[in-house]
């Protein structure tokens, strides 16, 4: 479990002493698992996890929790190798930057903005080494 937190923090006159620093979520996970047949054929499935965390000192908006899962399945050969493999395998929708700040006219409220993560990717992957 990740405790980073201000102590003595002001920032534009508001005292953040005790609160959480941006981008550092409370609890993170990553698990997992790899098989591999005598031959050739593999799998892999990776697992990771993060709590939500404030996005910057300036605001105090904050991410929702996420999980995103990876999966890659393949056959390796002496000389080649083959991947079928996905990222973010149940396309998680879940922000990596916010922001909180006013852009539109005509009044220009303050509003919160997020960076999106990466959707779902899925590819093929051929590697051939010459002998």
């Amino acid at each position: 479990m990740l405790q980073a937190t201000y102590r003595n923090y002001l920032n534009a006159g508001r005292d953040l002493a005790g609160r959480e620093q941006p981008h550092a979520p409370k609890h993170q996970y990553a698990l997992y698992s790899d098989y591999r047949h005598p031959r050739g054929w593999f799998a892999r499935l990776d697992v990771a996890g993060r709590d939500a965390f404030y996005f910057s000192a300036s605001h105090d908006e904050r991410s929702r929790p996420y999980t995103l899962t990876n999966i890659k399945l393949g056959l390796a050969t002496r000389s080649t190798t083959v991947e079928l493999w996905a990222r973010n395998l149940f396309d998680v929708e879940y922000s990596q930057r916010g922001f909180f700040f006013g852009n539109e006219p005509p009044d220009f409220a303050s509003k919160r903005y997020t960076q999106a993560g990466d959707p779902r990717q899925v590819g093929i992957t051929l590697r051939y080494v010459w002998q």
